[in-house]
Formats: C-alpha cells, sequence, structure tokens
C-alpha cells in the first residue's frame, strides 16, 4: 500500500511539472506606462519585479538581458519597480531608473544599475546619469524629490495585489516564474509561447 502511495505521489509531481508551463493558471498584468526594453509589439512579454540592490536581482539580470537580444523583436522586457523598504539604496535606484525613463535612457540607466549594484547610492547614482548624460538638474531634482513616487508606489501595490513578496519575479506572458532561473528554464517557456502564437 506503501508503495502504491508512493507511485501516485511520482505520478502526481511529474504531472504538475509536466505542465507547469501549459498555460492553465496566468497572471493578467497591466504594462502601460510602464519602461520596457524591447521591441513593443514583441509576442512575449517578460514582466520583471526587480529591486536593484537586491543580489539575486542583479545575478539573474545578464540572463534576461541575454534572452531579449537574443530572441530580438520576439521578446520585450517591461519593469515594475519592487524595491524593498528596509535596503539603504533600493528605492533611490529605482527613482534614478525611473527618471533615466522619462529622459529615454532607461534601457542604459537599467544595465549600469545591474552591473554597478550595490554601488547605488545618491553620488553613484548622479555619476552614472551623467555618464548617460541626462539632464543633470532634472535628474538630482527627480531623486531628491522623488518624483517617480506614483510610479514606484502603483508596482508596489500591484505587487500586494499579487500576494508577491519576493524578487526577482517575473511574469512570462502571465506565467509566474519566481527567483533565479538558468537561461534554459526561460528559453523552454518563451519557445513554447512562440509556438502558441504561431498557432492562432
Amino acid at each position: 500500500m506503501k508503495v502504491f502511495k508512493l507511485i501516485v505521489f511520482i505520478f502526481i509531481v511529474l504531472f504538475i511539472m509536466a505542465h507547469a508551463f501549459s498555460g492553465e493558471q496566468r497572471y493578467n498584468l497591466r504594462v502601460e506606462n510602464s519602461p520596457f526594453i524591447g521591441s513593443e509589439n514583441a509576442p512575449v512579454t517578460i514582466v520583471e519585479f526587480i529591486d536593484y540592490q537586491w543580489p539575486h536581482c542583479v545575478e539573474v539580470g545578464p540572463t534576461i538581458d541575454g534572452l531579449v537580444k537574443e530572441f530580438e523583436d520576439k521578446v520585450k522586457l517591461v519593469i515594475k519597480f519592487y524595491p524593498y523598504r528596509y535596503r539603504d539604496y533600493a528605492r533611490i535606484a529605482a527613482e534614478a531608473a525611473v527618471e533615466a525613463w522619462k529622459q529615454g535612457k532607461f534601457a542604459e540607466m537599467h544595465e549600469l544599475l545591474i552591473k554597478r549594484s550595490p554601488k547605488l547610492d545618491r553620488e553613484s547614482l548622479i555619476s552614472y546619469a551623467k555618464e548617460l548624460n541626462l539632464d543633470m538638474e532634472r535628474f538630482i531634482k527627480a531623486i531628491d524629490n522623488q518624483e517617480g513616487a506614483s510610479i514606484i508606489e502603483r508596482d508596489l501595490n500591484l505587487a500586494k495585489d499579487l500576494d508577491l513578496y519576493v524578487t526577482p519575479a517575473f511574469y512570462i506572458n502571465g506565467i509566474k516564474v519566481l527567483g533565479v532561473r538558468d537561461s534554459d528554464y526561460f528559453k523552454e517557456i518563451i519557445l513554447k509561447e512562440l509556438q502558441n502564437v504561431k498557432k492562432k
């Protein structure tokens, strides 16, 4: 009897794994008025909740960047800001990203924040903005006055509505993926999503 129960348990686990990306459970996230990298009309959208000071977000950053470049016009990365309130520079880094987005340099700032993290103090952020030739008066005013607060709070509230408490968190065409994963893991989902698009 115990052997039978074990076999049933293994079967259930394998069944769940086999259907992990079947599209049975998808989250519908609004991505309007959010910064993105990649083709606006890409058939696959990766929504990432990010904290630029969190090592796991930094670790997976090059993987996601590589996938967006590899799939060119087929994948779009949409960023949602989820700075953890108890990290020293997570919030101001998000503010810097929002202002860079407003000045048309989001992709460049996003890349710098990941590469240079955890060096995300105010002076470092200002140096990154200079490196990107941003309007410095606007940039400094924005990060000091938290002009991106409405966007950041909107994203934080969305995370709360999704019952999301960890980063990095990804929604690939609505399919939820938590934590650091390798390129092949993400690629499997992306390829299946592209196949689904072809069938429609």
